[in-house]
């Protein structure tokens, strides 16, 4: 009962039906992840909730190919996870992130980031994500709700520094932004806005696990902070941001995961994102709050050695 409502929507993905004079299929759950099939009955093995719809689709698969087998899957990751890109050229509609998570459960997929820096609903700020396809909390409290009932965690990815010029090029963004798509730290208007995106993300999603970004704020300190405080080294000003923003994260009970590509560049010479060369004094590292994930992104390299 408690996967009836995935099983009938991955009916008509799949196009199988439910009936009581088909094929058997029962379900246990345990250490082995697979699927078997022998004299018209079926057994689907799983250990999380997700691998069930998983052996659904191995299942009506090899059917096709033969009268009676057994797979045995060996996952080589506890989480297998995608990020689904919502802030740029397109906002999937709640029904098409809906078609996506059906076939991401087909794929044995356990968590969804929902990448989006705008677009989505904050109290008393009408023009946050105006004209760019916003969800309403409404429409992401449904999609957290659809993801769960297939065992997928969908995780909330916001940006809380940089990647955030689509807001900050308007009026009613310009007393948040230092320059470009950086925000403007150190203001309590910044950390107002902050504390409604956060408490937007808390009354939609069920996870306790957040992307909080602070990737790419390349610029940080030099545009009207720096005309109001001078010059400062950006790791210092960056730090004193994240470690003010992981405690309101820390307020609300959320598991704060941050893009780590800032280090990197702020201390290497040439500013790149990932140099593998780069060193990090004792200093830095221990300003890094404790309860803060590192997330690496880097989808530009070809190397087996550099992601090795």
């Amino acid at each position: 009962e408690e996967f009836r409502r995935g099983i009938e929507r991955l009916a008509a993905t799949l196009g199988y039906e439910i009936a009581e004079d088909g094929i058997s299929v029962t379900a246990e759950k345990g250490e082995k992840i697979g699927v078997s099939y022998q004299n018209g009955a079926a057994v689907i093995y799983y250990r999380e909730r997700v691998q069930l719809y998983r052996g659904i689709g191995l299942l009506l698969e090899n059917l096709k190919k033969s009268a009676s087998f057994e797979i045995v899957e060996n996952d080589f990751f506890v989480n297998v996870s995608t990020m689904i890109d919502a802030s740029r050229a397109a906002v999937p509609s709640v029904e098409s992130a809906e078609r996506l998570l059906d076939r991401l459960a087909l794929m044995g997929y356990s968590s969804i980031l929902l990448y989006t820096e705008d677009v989505i609903e904050l109290e008393d700020r009408p023009y946050f994500g105006y004209m760019r396809g916003r969800y309403t909390k409404a429409e992401l409290r449904a999609l957290d709700a659809y993801a769960l009932s297939l065992g997928i965690e969908l995780i909330p990815a916001i940006q809380c520094l940089g990647h955030m010029e689509r807001f900050l090029c308007g009026e009613s963004g310009a007393k948040y932004r230092d320059q470009g798509a950086v925000l403007l730290v150190g203001e309590d208007a910044t950390y107002d806005l902050i504390e409604r995106m956060l408490a937007s993300v808390c009354e939609c999603f069920t996870t306790k696990r957040l992307i909080i970004g602070f990737d790419e704020a390349g610029g940080l300190g030099m545009g009207a902070y720096f005309k109001k405080h001078g010059y400062r080294e950006a790791i210092d000003i960056y730090c004193e941001h994240l470690g003010r923003v992981v405690e309101m994260t820390r307020r609300r009970g959320l598991d704060p995961i941050i893009f780590s590509d800032m280090f990197f560049s702020t201390a290497d010479p040439q500013g790149g994102y990932y140099n593998p060369n780069v060193t990090f004094s004792d200093l830095i590292k221990g300003r890094v709050p404790k309860e803060v994930t590192l997330c690496y992104w880097d989808y530009n390299n070809g190397s087996y050695e550099m992601y090795d």
